[in-house]
């Protein structure tokens, strides 16, 4: 809601730094950590090569990589220790199935997003077309996927933009 209201204020085309950003999350949480800004940020385009990235694209990845943090947390280890995890690429199929094994074994952990949500990522997604894909690949993919499908207790609603 706080950056919805913010985003009100500043304009839909605002681009601000990570540092700004870090400082809007601070005025609600004092030690909201810088690193989960970045970790967000990282995944975005910076807008003619600076370091300041389009808020509206940040708000609308923020909330889903905030609530399930913990599910690609553990999807980013998994894949990086797979048999077959070379220069940073795995096996599209594999990283199918242990992310989905993710879901099926460790969803009464933490929060994760629909088998469907997973389904829709791997089956349509154009930037995954190739026999084998990067973590990187996966989450932009998994960020701009129809949150409609999410879970109705995650807290967002509309598609998330982000970079290639």
């Amino acid at each position: 809601m706080f950056l919805s209201q913010f985003q009100h204020l500043a304009g839909p085309l605002a681009n601000l730094s990570a540092s700004d950003i870090h400082q809007c999350h601070l005025l609600l949480c004092p030690d909201f950590p810088l690193s989960l800004v970045h970790s967000v940020t990282a995944l975005l385009e910076k807008k003619d090569n600076s370091l300041l990235f389009e808020f509206e694209k940040y708000r609308q990845c923020f909330p889903i990589y905030f609530f399930y943090q913990d599910f690609i947390s553990e999807s980013q280890e998994v894949i990086k220790k797979m048999d077959g995890y070379r220069h940073g690429k795995a096996s599209k199929t594999m990283v199918y199935i242990n992310i989905k094994n993710i879901v099926e074994e460790k969803g009464h952990l933490f929060e994760c997003p629909p088998i469907e949500v997973l389904d829709s990522i791997f089956v349509h997604s154009a930037a995954l077309l190739g026999a084998h894909v990067t973590f990187a690949a996966w989450l932009r993919e998994f960020l701009r996927c129809d949150l409609t499908m999410m879970t109705a207790t995650a807290p967002f609603s509309t598609p998330a933009e982000v970079s290639d």
